[in-house]
């Protein structure tokens, strides 16, 4: 077992791949491929906390994520998500993961500080022993990049100043873990109520959904296309098939629909789901960018033939870039990700 380049927390080693890259499974982080030459830089520059805390988060919200070294300035000079981001994020995540009402959860703060503190005593290595991966509590580590916290002492702040507090949360029965007991959690019919208006269309959302086709064909479209497109113009794009979910794909894109700023559709390929995902965005009020290879413009479905679809041809991501940047500027401004963070390089 690894120690995963970005938090240095277990990860799989899952694959080398024929470019000399690796693909991991982060205990926090989860997955996400990284060139040789970043995972060097990583290593021998570690990072401060705070930066490995808002990059664990934004690699977990973007599973299977590619990180090159050119990529690195920008993935450790994020925008670090608000306390309420933070919160909104935390509560999502439980009602996603427990969707059971009265379901008893065990504490993540309580599981991923004792997994922490077991984690301890291999910090002078290299590596993990392989038995690592029945430290108790270890697979809550990713709570601590679903919340964006820093450490479990943050993540225990989260949980009861602002989620319990607040009556969205309340004790539940005792779980035993390494010998102690500890309150469950559940969340309450306010807890639901709150989680039913973190799903309402929110005006001030960081967030480009895209929609499009999964075919690896398509990859450098998104990696080099679309998302640098919604980067430049100050957004985080957000694909759904590189988010982790439990739920039905139907409902999940539902949530992250309504969850999103605005919504970038590609349809290439005519594919059904596609204008699903758009005639559902502009029922809700959600402005939709149109998309389409050149080729295939004719072929759209003529109730869509009075929109004006942004034209792509392959390897002309640059082209691509530009003209979305313009077209979310001019539609919906300037997003609230910063200047000096965006980046012309795939990421």
């Amino acid at each position: 077992m690894e120690k995963c380049p970005i938090c240095r927390m277990p990860a799989d080693l899952k694959e080398r791949l024929k470019d000399g890259s690796f693909e991991f499974e982060c205990f926090r982080c989860g997955s996400f491929s990284i060139s040789a030459d970043a995972d060097s830089e990583l290593r021998r520059h570690v990072p401060g906390a705070e930066k490995i805390a808002i990059a664990s988060g934004y690699i977990r919200r973007n599973a299977g994520l590619r990180i090159e070294q050119t990529d690195l300035s920008r993935l450790l000079n994020l925008v670090a998500p608000s306390v309420t981001e933070k919160v909104g994020n935390l509560l999502h995540h439980l009602a996603r993961e427990f969707p059971t009402p009265g379901e008893r959860i065990q504490d993540p703060a309580v599981m991923a500080g004792v997994s922490l503190r077991h984690l301890k005593q291999f910090e002078p290595d290299n590596v993990f022993p392989a038995e690592i991966t029945a430290v108790p509590g270890i697979r809550w580590l990713k709570w601590l990049a679903i919340a964006s916290a820093l450490n479990a002492s943050e993540l225990d702040w989260l949980i009861r100043e602002a989620l319990k507090n607040r009556g969205y949360l309340r004790d539940g029965q005792d779980f035993i873990l390494d010998n102690r007991g500890y309150k469950s959690l559940i969340i309450t019919p306010s807890g639901w109520d709150a989680v039913e208006r973190l799903q309402e269309k929110q005006t001030d959302s960081r967030i480009g959904f895209v929609a499009m086709s999964f075919r690896p064909e398509f990859s450098e479209l998104y990696e080099k296309g679309i998302s640098e497109g919604i980067r430049l113009a100050g957004f985080e794009p957000l694909r759904i098939d590189r988010t982790e979910h439990n739920n039905r794909i139907d409902d999940e894109i539902v949530a992250s629909i309504k969850r999103s700023r605005f919504l970038v559709a590609d349809f290439t390929l005519q594919r059904g789901g596609i204008y699903f995902e758009a005639g559902y965005a502009l029922g809700i009020g959600l402005r939709v960018i149109w998309l389409i290879r050149s080729d295939e413009l004719a072929a759209v479905h003529f109730d869509t033939r009075q929109y004006n679809f942004i034209r792509w041809n392959d390897g002309e991501w640059t082209a691509l870039q530009r003209a979305l940047r313009n077209r979310i500027e001019a539609t919906i401004g300037v997003g609230p990700l910063e200047d000096g963070l965006r980046s012309t390089h795939t990421f």
